[in-house]
């Protein structure tokens, strides 16, 4: 059986970070801030959601669980979405390629 590209489902972690606040912050922590951990999964989507369009163009096809996005196209670097406003707070969403 031969394998194609498309056939590879590629895993990216997702994280946000409300606005002001530093990502160096995650990464030295190795856990999220407790603002954005503490977002519900549907919170999450609506956040996700404001940047469809752009996530389109990026990965064409994908799905996202919550915390994780699955999707065909291979991106290596760091994907850094610069928060729109939603209820009176902002997000930046952090996209990471882990397998």
């Amino acid at each position: 059986m031969t394998s194609k590209s498309e056939d590879i489902i590629y895993t990216y972690k997702v994280e946000f970070v409300e606005c002001g606040e530093s990502m160096g912050d995650l990464i030295d922590t190795s856990a999220l801030n407790t603002s954005a951990s503490g977002l519900e999964t549907y919170l999450k989507f609506k956040i996700l959601n404001l940047h469809a369009e752009t996530l389109r163009k990026i990965f064409m096809n994908y799905v996202f669980t919550g915390t994780n996005l699955f999707a065909s196209t291979a991106v290596d670097e760091t994907i850094t979405l610069d928060g729109k406003p939603l209820h009176t707070r902002n997000f930046n969403i952090y996209i990471e390629k882990v397998s």
